[in-house]
């Protein structure tokens, strides 16, 4: 039952593009069996790296020295929102907002092409 579950919901969340549905479509999946639940488990990781960049660009005006992508005195480069970022640099300053929305736009796209994709193989 739950594998015609998770086809269901992600077959309407591609066309739909709705993350919640397909967010469901994904969970059915992982806990249909071990091939998809590889599968259903790496889409969901990309739609939490989704969230995060979504997340950063929402998060950047108020948190603005903690959010971004960061260069440290000791010359490592850190991404995300950071609990520390005193003596970094930000790299990319106010550019990291439409730098992250266009990452989780095209992040976005590219997974729910390629839950489709793999819907259509089947």
């Amino acid at each position: 039952m739950r594998p015609l579950l998770a086809d269901e919901f992600i077959e309407r969340g591609t066309q739909s593009y709705s993350p919640i549905t397909i967010g469901r479509g994904l969970a059915y999946a992982i806990m249909a069996g071990s091939r998809r639940a590889v599968i259903g488990f790496t889409f969901g990781l990309g739609y939490l790296l989704l969230g995060i960049f979504t997340d950063m660009a929402l998060l950047k005006p108020f948190l603005g020295e903690h959010v971004g992508l960061f260069r440290h005195a000791d010359g490592t480069i850190s991404a995300g929102i950071l609990a520390q970022s005193y003596g970094a640099r930000d790299l990319l300053g106010w550019w990291s907002i439409p730098v992250t929305l266009l990452l989780a736009a095209a992040l976005y796209f590219a997974l729910t092409k390629g839950l489709r994709i793999l819907r259509k193989r089947r």
